[in-house]
């Protein structure tokens, strides 16, 4: 089973000065991507086969713009990883029998550990006394890019817990591929 992921290519920082969010961190468990303003999460087993998650380090890995982009469209039959003398290669076959390859990337190529966004996570999931809210006022591009990494074709339930909180976001929907999913937009520093 693949299943296309939603566009997180809109969520990952364009700044090369921090290489780490400039990429998609994968772990065994999670999808991450976050540009500091935004932060999602997704599982990973609800996009990629059990053979391929077997194969990813327990560091991790990154995915750069160009193999995230491949990884988003919808017309993949398959996803493999290759073994090679120098590491591993994404294979991604199409159904129209094209094979193209992508290499990953380790901590050491992109010069770091990804931010501890589990920690983020669960900081946010305990504010508790979460409530759902019709009304607030944010940057519409946040939100825009933070639907689209979530993915285009679902609705969101936004929780808010105190103008200087995150916002915590999560899908409506039944759909299996969403499970797991988990959005937060981060508050902005208004100045004085």
């Amino acid at each position: 089973m693949f299943n296309k992921l939603p566009k997180l290519s809109e969520v990952i920082a364009k700044d090369v000065l921090r290489p780490q969010i400039s990429h998609v961190y994968m772990t065994k468990e999670h999808i991450y991507a976050s540009d500091a303003h935004i932060l999602v999460r997704l599982n990973t087993k609800a996009h990629f086969f059990e053979e391929f998650i077997e194969k990813i380090p327990s560091a991790g890995v990154f995915l750069d713009i160009y193999t995230l982009r491949a990884l988003q469209k919808s017309n993949i039959d398959t996803v493999k990883l290759v073994s090679q003398d120098f590491g591993y290669l994404i294979e991604i076959i199409y159904h129209s029998g094209e094979h193209v390859f992508y290499p990953w990337k380790t901590v050491s190529d992109v010069g770091g550990k990804y931010p501890n966004c589990d920690h983020v996570i669960s900081t946010i999931q305990n504010y508790g006394n979460w409530v759902a809210i019709d009304q607030f006022t944010f940057k519409a591009e946040y939100m825009y890019r933070l639907q689209r990494g979530l993915g285009d074709d679902i609705g969101l339930n936004c929780y808010f817990n105190g103008e200087d909180k995150g916002i915590y976001v999560l899908p409506r929907t039944d759909d299996i591929a969403a499970e797991g999913r988990i959005g937060i937009l981060m508050p902005m520093v208004n100045p004085e």
